[in-house]
């Protein structure tokens, strides 16, 4: 585990990190063959199960950004 600059583990989540991130940022250096690896997987399963999120209980806010699917996570949320 990488250790940040206040001594704190970096938790990485990944949604947002494009392949030349790998060469700017020497923090991302030591997961980009990994980072490769999980980008040539192409039989990824179904990333969400609408039938399991209507039965959600936990509070879900979200921010949108310009150019995010927003009326895909809108109509999730609707169930």
């Amino acid at each position: 585990m990488h250790m940040g600059i206040f001594g704190r583990p970096v938790m990485l989540l990944g949604e947002m990190v494009f392949p030349w991130m790998f060469e700017d940022f020497a923090g991302l250096r030591p997961y980009q063959e990994a980072a490769q690896l999980l980008a040539s997987k192409a039989d990824w399963g179904r990333l969400y199960a609408p039938e399991v999120l209507a039965h959600n209980k936990v509070p879900d806010p979200a921010g949108h950004h310009p150019g995010h699917e927003a009326a895909l996570s809108a109509a999730v949320m609707d169930k």
